[in-house]
């Protein structure tokens, strides 16, 4: 699926949006579900450490920034996200498309080369994919 909020606080080129996109994440209540499980809430952030980079910022000073303000627990887990050194696309399963309009992230299920897939589809198929997972999990949790 497309991380718009990552996409979009790259393109911005704001240092101030990408903080204020990561502080969305671990304190604005439409995000709740993802900080319950930390894996969830890893995956969601490694797209703006790399965004940090891109811009030429330190991760660590923009992650302590946004964590002012979470709650305890989610304000540790950001900061040393922050200072981790191992985010890469391939390790937290996204993606990075340079487009005209500026590079583009993409939440890439493992295993799949997105790439392969046209850009007008893809959407429909990850939508599909997770069906299908959703679907597995139902059955899994029945069983």
């Amino acid at each position: 699926m497309l991380d718009r909020v990552a996409t979009e606080a790259v393109r911005s080129g704001s240092p101030e949006r990408l903080e204020a996109s990561i502080r969305d994440l671990l304190t604005d209540p439409e995000n709740a579900q993802l900080r319950e499980d930390s894996r969830d809430l890893m995956v969601a952030l490694a797209p703006l450490h790399d965004c940090a980079r891109r811009l030429g910022l330190d991760p660590v000073t923009v992650f302590d920034a946004a964590a002012d303000g979470a709650p305890p627990e989610i304000a540790e887990l950001a900061r040393e996200f922050g200072r981790r050194t191992d985010i890469t696309a391939h390790s937290f399963a996204f993606m990075v498309e340079d487009t005209d309009d500026g590079p583009e992230y993409w939440h890439v299920p493992f295993g799949v080369d997105l790439r392969a897939i046209p850009r007008e589809e893809r959407e429909e198929f990850l939508a599909r994919r997770q069906e299908e997972f959703l679907r597995w999990v139902e059955e899994f949790e029945e069983s």
